[in-house]
């Protein structure tokens, strides 16, 4: 029997074939756009060796066009995985790339003859890696190729797809317009459906993600509706998407306009494919950002009440809900006792459900939202309620991802609110901290708990036991090293205040001690910006003597030379408070009858109406200072008689 001869060309086929053709271990999905490129390890393909063959293919005359597409489609396969390389690509090399390498030694191979087919493959390759983050632009590369060639609708679509996919996220929408100019192109020559509906669906895609880009998206979703061709979920979403990322007033209704109708479309069955979290998401946070929080409450339970049954792909998650609940307490002028019950309710419902739903199980964030929203809302009772939340925090999550800040949120409610037994309370919630295998307390609990003290009707007990709490704090970090356990600037500060109405008789020289200890530990501490002094602690010590008892002269001498330290310093000046203790301190521990007394008075008021914080409290403590009415007049530049 005659068999015709086998063509040296056809053996090599044959031979690029057999390696192209072998079972592949590349990942189910290599175009993912939602993560890092994959990085292959090895030639898992055949294509690096087929690659090889083609150039030896080259280098002996025997390639064709049929090589070089055996080759070139088998390299587009890889969509956007990278690869090792030791070539100019720096170590790593993709489908562009490559395919850019082998179409300019094909053309010089070919001297120029290379069909549009060979450079739609490298203008899909292009597309398939074009992305924000890459510092080469393959976008450019696309539209370059396109215009020395002769192109068809296909040509153009890849080139306005690489402008779609290079759009950045809340970017502005340079990409997205570029992509657009394309498809405007496109729509000349009107192309088959498909492609003209993918088109449409690829530009919607990137003004999804620009900046400014919701009235175009809207024009573009408009024009894909009349197309005859199914609207696929993710046009739904993106034109959500859109309009969640235009920043101009009424953006957020208008993409609550469209997640209601694709809500209603799907519940009625118009839409079988399940809606995507991400689109009731972004609407959320659209609201978070306008501040409507009873608007973004309002889709969480659409999603989670009326679609979530239906749609099993839908998983909302803690984020989600979370994000409700940060909307609630976003604006501290706003929250109320309506919106702790609206908190209370959402976290009331992830604890109900959380068993069937795993990923709305309550975290940390959570609670810290519901706390705020109990300490913020202006109901005394609520506060009460604070430690139960904890319980019930801590008993939801087992301590694991309890946090310090919790604690934190709690102790800062009793400092900010007018319980007498405030002081009491957050130091058990100390010692809960302390005996806790989850959580230790930390400079902001250690300092929190102070300013608690310093409210404390026991000025003795609140000052022995501030000095104690701070030592007990600088003792930890000196162990340690911990700069969390680092006593700072607030915890001196506070710590000060607390001595201000003890009646032990050194408090005036041990708070000048505590400053000059910061001070130090400052200068020592290579000027930590969280120990750097403030006008507040100075303000303390001259409050301190003013409210002194015991020896009045050195008192005063240490209240004097803390005041002109004061006065002295180079980042700091006086305030109103500081002239307020001055003159109250004057008053109190000088002889008023005597013309020390009022050189003071007179010198330092002088300073004050120069530095422009003469304040009520200022007035009345030089009302008080036993000038006759022809000296008030005098230092305040009006007639005597008008002194009151």
């Amino acid at each position: 029997m005659n068999t015709s001869p086998v063509s040296i060309e056809d053996t090599y086929h044959s031979d690029l074939v057999r390696i192209l053709s072998k079972e592949s271990n590349l990942p189910k999905n290599p175009m993912q756009r939602t993560a890092k490129p994959f990085v292959l390890q090895g030639d898992v393909d055949g294509v690096e060796k087929s690659i090889r063959m083609l150039r030896h293919m080259m280098k002996v005359g025997v390639a064709t066009e049929k090589s070089f597409q055996l080759v070139f489609e088998a390299v587009l396969k890889r969509g956007r995985m990278q690869w090792i390389t030791s070539d100019v690509y720096g170590g790593k090399t993709c489908a562009a790339n490559e395919l850019e390498t082998l179409l300019m030694e094909m053309e010089e191979f070919f001297q120029g003859s290379v069909s549009l087919e060979i450079y739609n493959i490298v203008l899909d390759a292009y597309a398939n890696c074009a992305n924000s983050r890459s510092e080469i632009r393959y976008a450019e590369r696309a539209e370059e190729l396109l215009e020395r060639i002769e192109s068809d609708a296909c040509s153009v679509y890849h080139v306005l797809r690489a402008w779609a996919w290079q759009q950045g996220n809340r970017d502005v929408s340079q990409c997205a317009y570029k992509a657009n100019d394309y498809l405007q192109l496109l729509e000349e020559n009107p192309p088959e459906p498909v492609i003209l509906a993918k088109a449409y669906d690829v530009v919607l895609e990137a003004y999804s993600k620009a900046i400014g880009g919701a009235t175009s998206a809207d024009t573009i979703f408009s024009l894909r509706t009349r197309i005859d061709i199914p609207i696929p979920m993710d046009d739904h979403t993106n034109i959500i998407l859109a309009w969640t990322k235009d920043e101009r007033d009424g953006s957020a209704a208008k993409a609550t306009e469209y997640i209601e109708k694709l809500s209603e479309m799907y519940l009625t069955g118009e839409i079988t494919e399940d809606p995507e979290h991400i689109a009731f998401a972004a609407v959320i946070s659209a609201w978070r950002r306008a501040n409507k929080p009873e608007k973004a409450e309002k889709v969480l339970w659409l999603m989670e009440k009326k679609v979530r049954p239906k749609a099993k792909s839908l998983k909302p998650t803690v984020f989600t809900y979370n994000n409700v609940c940060f909307a609630y307490v976003a604006d501290s002028e706003t929250i109320t006792t309506k919106s702790f019950d609206a908190i209370s309710n959402i976290v009331t419902y992830m604890e109900n459900n959380c068993k069937e739903q795993p990923l709305i199980k309550p975290d940390s964030y959570t609670y810290n939202a519901l706390i705020t929203a109990c300490t913020l809302s202006g109901n005394l009772r609520s506060i009460e309620q604070i430690e139960i939340l904890l319980d019930r925090m801590e008993a939801m999550l087992q301590g694991g991802n309890v946090t310090n800040k919790n604690f934190n949120v709690v102790m800062n409610a009793y400092a900010k609110s007018k319980d007498p037994e405030a002081a009491s309370k957050v130091l058990g919630l100390l010692k809960r901290m302390k005996e806790s295998n989850f959580v230790k307390p930390d400079t902001i609990t250690y300092t929190t708990v102070i300013e608690c003290l310093t409210k404390s009707a026991n000025a003795d007990f609140a000052a022995e036991t501030a000095l104690k709490l701070l030592a007990e704090l600088d003792k930890i970090y000196q162990t340690t090293r911990k700069e969390d356990m680092m006593p700072n600037a607030r915890t001196f500060a506070m710590t000060i205040l607390a001595l201000t109405k003890a009646s032990r008789k050194d408090k005036v020289q041990l708070a000048r001690r505590l400053l000059d200890q910061q001070i130090k530990v400052y200068e020592s501490n290579r000027q930590a910006p969280a120990l750097r002094p403030t006008v507040h602690p100075y303000n303390y010590i001259i409050n301190c003597a003013a409210n002194s008892e015991h020896d009045r002269i050195e008192t005063f001498k240490l209240a004097a030379k803390t005041y002109q330290d004061l006065r002295d310093h180079p980042d700091l000046k006086p305030d109103s408070y500081t002239y307020c203790f001055w003159f109250k301190t004057c008053n109190r521990l000088l002889p008023q009858d005597g013309k020390i007394h009022e050189k003071f008075i007179k010198l330092a008021f002088k300073q004050c109406c120069k530095e422009g914080v003469v304040s009520s409290q200022v007035l009345n403590q030089i009302r008080r200072s036993n000038l006759t009415y022809e000296q008030l007049g005098e230092l305040l530049e009006c007639e005597p008689r008008s002194v009151k």
